[in-house]
């Protein structure tokens, strides 16, 4: 039926997660053009969104939980790597993090950040010839026209360096920290990223 399926290599569960893992063998074992992957740039956060920050802290959490995976995400690339397997083992976070909690919301809060990944841009050699889409996340838009936690003009020069012909999808998420009954302003954020596309998709080449 010349349909394509596609894994979404997504933050949280993105290369090394075992079900990822299965589908990239399967899918470089067979070598066909319907099999490949949809990367989603949230793997390459290059530092932790502080629209989420502010969002935790104003359910409760508390200062040195915020300061310290800020520290953490910035000395080690990201906190997921920190992380171990099971969330409900005592020792999945770092003592010197689950040592600062003082509530719930700051257990939520470090647990969502092992969302955000840190990724190389080179897995963009290895995957290129697999990559069928690309979901462009971003959760805010600055008013200098860049992303706070993605380096857009970077990856656009990659992908533009390997020969990447195809799409990239504005993909929002900032509206999920909105504070609750405050108005979700999602179409500026939207105009912005598409500016920033727009200004950037000549890079590299």
């Amino acid at each position: 039926l010349g349909i394509t399926m596609a894994l979404e290599i997504h933050a949280g569960m993105s290369l090394h997660t075992p079900i990822t893992t299965k589908w990239l063998d399967m899918m470089k074992q067979l070598q066909s053009e319907y099999l490949g992957v949809v990367i989603d740039l949230g793997i390459f956060c290059y530092r932790h969104p502080r629209v989420a920050t502010a969002y935790f802290k104003a359910l409760g959490l508390s200062d040195p939980v915020a300061a310290k995976v800020n520290e953490l995400y910035s000395r080690h690339g990201d906190v997921r790597r920190l992380y171990g397997v099971n969330a409900a083992d005592d020792d999945y976070f770092p003592p010197e993090l689950s040592e600062l909690f003082t509530n719930q919301t700051d257990r939520d809060y470090a647990f969502f950040a092992g969302g955000y990944e840190n990724t190389p841009l080179e897995v963009f050699d290895e995957y290129i010839d697999y990559l069928k889409h690309i979901h462009a996340k971003f959760y805010e838009m600055l008013d200098d026209g860049s992303e706070y936690s993605i380096d857009y003009p970077a990856i656009i020069t990659k992908l533009n360096q390997l020969g990447y012909d195809n799409y990239l999808s504005s993909e929002y998420e900032g509206q999920r920290f909105v504070p609750l009954d405050e108005p979700i302003e999602d179409l500026e954020p939207l105009r912005r990223h598409q500016a920033m596309l727009a200004a950037h998709i000549n890079d590299g080449k």
